[in-house]
């Protein structure tokens, strides 16, 4: 298997530390996903069996009667720098945010704003990686001093660098690189820094592209007992989402926000 050396470079000609996946075939989106989970699913019921039995972990006794759950709610909101997975999507990014909001009797809705998603049933990935700033020895150079001789001194190349097999799509995601913030319509694009998809068929410089991205969930996924049941897009520009699957019979439009 031939390996070929991927390097990333921001749209200013700046060199950048970079998240990377390759293999056969890379199906992503720039932004995040919203998965809207309903009571009947595993993940609500985690929540659920937690919030129940909360009282007795907090150290509350019935002595007489009963005490049952009429009203619950959790918000929680983590930060990610990496490459997480949830269901069959992955998210690359660092400062990307997860936010699950529970309610009991309602659902759960965990949303993930990040710079890419990547569809892993669409998808055919053999690796990933991280490559960051480091020194690596790219060649020896003989030194040669009058009455002391001669030495070998390495020559060091600290570009952040990812050995990819020949032939592959790669997707690569900087870490670094954003030169603008605006906000529009109450969130926020970025300029510099964006994932771009390229081919490792050659020792090459992918280059991020100079466009306005986000981490705006552009797809919002709902999800039973049985699983992936409904699929919305979301047009952030529009602050509208539409129902693309199942097949729809009627057009359905909803606000994004």
């Amino acid at each position: 298997m031939q390996l070929v050396e991927i390097h990333a470079r921001n749209w200013d000609n700046r060199n950048v530390a970079f998240y990377y996946v390759y293999g056969e075939r890379i199906d992503w989106w720039q932004g995040g996903a919203k998965f809207i989970l309903l009571p009947s699913t595993e993940e609500y019921k985690v929540i659920e069996e937690f919030m129940l039995a909360l009282p007795s972990k907090l150290g509350i006794k019935v002595l007489a009667g009963e005490l049952y759950l009429v009203e619950g709610y959790v918000k929680a909101k983590y930060v990610f720098d990496g490459i997480i997975q949830f269901k069959n999507f992955m998210f690359i990014d660092r400062g990307g945010i997860v936010l699950v909001e529970w309610e009991y009797g309602t659902g759960l809705n965990v949303t993930i704003y990040s710079k890419t998603t990547i569809n892993m049933s669409a998808s055919q990935i053999s690796g990933y990686g991280f490559a960051d700033w480091k020194k690596r020895v790219i060649r020896q150079v003989e030194i040669c001093i009058p009455m002391i001789g001669c030495r070998k001194q390495p020559i060091y190349d600290s570009t952040p660098t990812a050995e990819i097999p020949a032939g592959s799509e790669v997707l690569i995601v900087p870490v670094e690189g954003v030169i603008a913030e605006f906000n529009w319509q109450g969130y926020t694009h970025y300029l510099g820094g964006c994932p771009n998809l390229d081919t490792a068929d050659a020792s090459k410089t992918i280059r991020g592209g100079m466009i306005l991205w986000n981490r705006e969930p552009d797809y919002w996924l709902t999800y039973d007992a049985e699983g992936l049941v409904e699929v919305w897009k979301v047009n952030n520009w529009f602050n509208e989402a539409v129902w693309i699957w199942p097949i729809p019979h009627e057009v359905k439009v909803a606000s994004a926000r």
